[in-house]
């Protein structure tokens, strides 16, 4: 792994280091991983910052959806209750140096309240680690993307839908094997939980 480019941090900035991965006979695309402080500061930062680096490192053509993406990255993150949403898991994708940058498709996505119950997230949003109610996260959403409230609102119900679907697949989960059911009782409950705090229900 040879370092490509990298990038300066401090306090209040989130820094990115650029990696080739590849082989001999093909290379893979390049990965981007924003960082605060490498792997041991990887707790430390905000997800306001990183949405504040990503005009710095992705290509303008795919500058209003990689905003998009990440926001509803983080909004899921939420919803799901994710603890763990930190800064290297937020990565940008190009096929070649000279190439377009883009944001990486959302990865690493996991409810971590089941298993930590007091979990927080990874990461301040409002100025605290705290879960959001509706209103810090659509403040969140308007300030990343740009986009009014039928927009922001659109972007919400997308991540309601897509919890919805989680229950119901931790649901069949726990009916197919009885000894994941208790498991997958609580992990319902959570994303219930989070789901209910962007103000929506799920059955």
């Amino acid at each position: 792994m040879v370092p490509a480019k990298e990038g300066s941090s401090d306090s209040n900035s989130t820094s990115c280091t650029i990696r080739w991965a590849g082989t001999s006979s093909r290379n893979r695309p390049l990965t981007c991983v924003l960082e605060g402080r490498r792997a041991h500061g990887r707790y430390d930062g905000s997800y306001e910052g990183i949405a504040r680096r990503i005009a710095d490192f992705v290509s303008p053509g795919a500058l209003a959806h990689a905003r998009e993406q990440f926001a509803l990255s983080v909004a899921y993150s939420c919803a799901i209750e994710n603890g763990d949403a930190h800064l290297k898991n937020f990565s940008v994708l190009y096929d070649s140096p000279e190439g377009e940058v883009r944001f990486s498709p959302a990865y690493d996505l996991v409810s971590t309240t089941p298993y930590l119950p007091r979990d927080t997230l990874a990461l301040t949003l409002g100025g605290t680690k705290q879960f959001p109610e509706r209103e810090e996260l659509v403040r969140f959403i308007r300030l990343v993307t740009a986009k009014g409230e039928r927009g922001v609102l659109t972007m919400l119900e997308q991540v309601a839908r897509g919890v919805r679907v989680a229950v119901r697949e931790a649901r069949e989960y726990g009916k197919k094997y009885a000894g994941a059911r208790k498991f997958s009782d609580r992990l319902i409950e959570v994303m219930r939980r989070g789901v209910g705090r962007m103000g929506f229900r799920v059955r």
